[in-house]
């Protein structure tokens, strides 16, 4: 499993709700194993829009590896030439309002093949009202031609 952590954060967190550390070392450790059983793609950003984490249902939809996905500022990964315009701006827009939205769209693989997934973005917020984290989870779907 792949996630960058702000220590510093942890460290408050631990020291305002008096944590035992190694309880909430155990509760992420059992949280991050149960995303990556989940067969829908999972994706965390920071408030900078940067990717911290993936499961491994991410990389098998995508074809992205773990490293290339922290390295992704943003959702462009999911939009492509081919992926229709309202979708990608409902999908940005998210992240600029810090809202939830819900597209389905046609994004690029890692290959250059296309595919049609179902995308649902989530702000995180604190009891202020501030962002913490961006989650997104996906799926891929397909798609019944139309006439």
């Amino acid at each position: 499993m792949e996630m960058r952590l702000d220590s510093l954060r942890l460290g408050a967190i631990v020291e305002d709700q008096n944590t035992d550390l190694s309880v909430l070392s155990d509760d992420r450790l059992r949280l991050l194993w149960a995303v990556n059983l989940f067969s829908e793609g999972f994706v965390m950003w920071n408030p900078n829009q940067q990717v911290i984490f993936v499961n491994n249902s991410f990389t098998q939809i995508t074809g992205f590896t773990k490293e290339e996905a922290l390295s992704f500022v943003g959702p462009e990964f999911w939009i492509g030439t081919n992926t229709d315009p309202i979708s990608a701006s409902y999908v940005r827009q998210s992240f600029v309002s810090k809202t939830k939205t819900e597209v389905e769209m046609l994004s690029p693989k890692r290959d250059g093949n296309q595919y049609w997934n179902r995308l649902i973005i989530h702000p995180i917020l604190d009891g202020q009202g501030n962002l913490i984290n961006f989650y997104g989870t996906f799926w891929e779907i397909q798609r019944m031609a139309t006439s």
